[in-house]
């Protein structure tokens, strides 16, 4: 045992050794707290939300979108397998405020091409390293000797008992694509968008693993602009963020063409754009029927029906209805 001298000195080191090592730990821990803080942060700001899929501008393209709070990077990692995400594709992304003040400000996308027939992909979406999956979806067969079956719906607010059925349904791996004939959320501006985004997650279980087609509704109008729409979505043969300029497109699958058009045009923009659809319509509809022989089903959807039973005063019940006088009669001159 020291006494004396010897342990006054040792005791006066030990002491200033202590004064001195404690603000270097204090220091230590601080710093660590800060990066674990940085990094959780991060993480709120930039972990992939809202995942969705659509087909692109050829049955070998897959669109791939997602939301973050914060600007970060795009980046898919995609593969055949779900423990092998071994091919990358970087993407774009948009910022997005308008009537979305609460909402996540930044839409991301993606478009894998060249994709291999009737095949199943596995994908994670990427930004700034977080990840969230992954995810799978089916490529359609390019052969005409099958018979797609697509899940249909409209009308889907955040509130109705009907996503889950719908995600149960979806799930049971029976279909090809969802197709989502207008009115979303109801509304997805609303809440400063804070309503599009629980819709767009309450959507996600199903419209991450099969494509997400839409069209839209007289509750995506938004002052005419279709801001949300044009943004959380990307629909073929069109610009993104969508144009109100081209809310319409068409695809194939198996031995349909399908046909979206937006029957919006009548009520916005004073008409503006009905004469573009109609034009585009006719284009679309008259070389489809060179195809026929290929492509014998011809299927058009759009939200406002031209023919309805019930009695509310909506355009479908007038002698007058808009949307049937002017797409009803251009669809059956050319489609039958």
């Amino acid at each position: 045992m020291l006494s004396g001298p010897v342990n006054d000195t040792f005791r006066l080191w030990s002491e200033k050794r202590r004064s001195t090592e404690l603000p270097v730990v204090r220091a230590l821990l601080v710093c660590a707290m800060s990066l674990v803080y940085a990094h959780r942060e991060d993480e709120a700001r930039c972990t992939p939300q809202h995942v969705h899929i659509a087909y692109g501008d050829a049955l070998d393209r897959m669109v791939i979108v997602w939301a973050t709070r914060g600007n970060c990077t795009t980046l898919l990692e995609f593969g055949i397998s779900s423990w092998q995400l071994d091919q990358h594709s970087a993407g774009n992304s948009v910022a997005f405020w308008e009537q979305n003040l609460k909402g996540l400000h930044i839409i991301h996308r993606v478009e894998l091409t060249d994709l291999a027939a009737s095949a199943t992909y596995f994908y994670r979406p990427m930004s700034n390293n977080y990840g969230k999956g992954p995810f799978y979806f089916k490529t359609p067969r390019t052969d005409l000797g099958w018979s797609p079956k697509f899940l249909v719906f409209g009308d889907l607010g955040v509130h109705t008992k009907t996503i889950p059925t719908l995600v149960e349904e979806a799930r049971k791996g029976e279909y090809t694509a969802l197709l989502h004939i207008g009115d979303f959320a109801y509304e997805l501006k609303d809440g400063g968008g804070v309503i599009g985004d629980q819709f767009m997650q309450l959507i996600e279980p199903v419209a991450a693993y099969l494509p997400y087609m839409t069209a839209p509704g007289n509750h995506e109008i938004d002052s005419d602009t279709f801001t949300h729409y044009a943004h959380r979505f990307s629909m073929p043969q069109s610009p993104w963020p969508m144009s109100v300029n081209k809310l319409w497109y068409s695809f194939d699958v198996g031995p349909v063409h399908f046909v979206s058009y937006s029957s919006e045009v009548f009520f916005t923009l004073n008409g503006s754009l009905v004469q573009k659809q109609f034009d585009w319509l006719v284009a679309d509809l008259k070389k489809a029927n060179t195809q026929r022989n290929k492509r014998p089903w011809v299927i058009a959807f759009g939200h406002r029906p031209m023919y309805c039973s019930a009695n509310d005063g909506d355009d479908c019940t007038k002698n007058d209805s808009l949307v049937r006088a002017g797409y009803g009669e251009v669809l059956l001159l050319l489609v039958f």
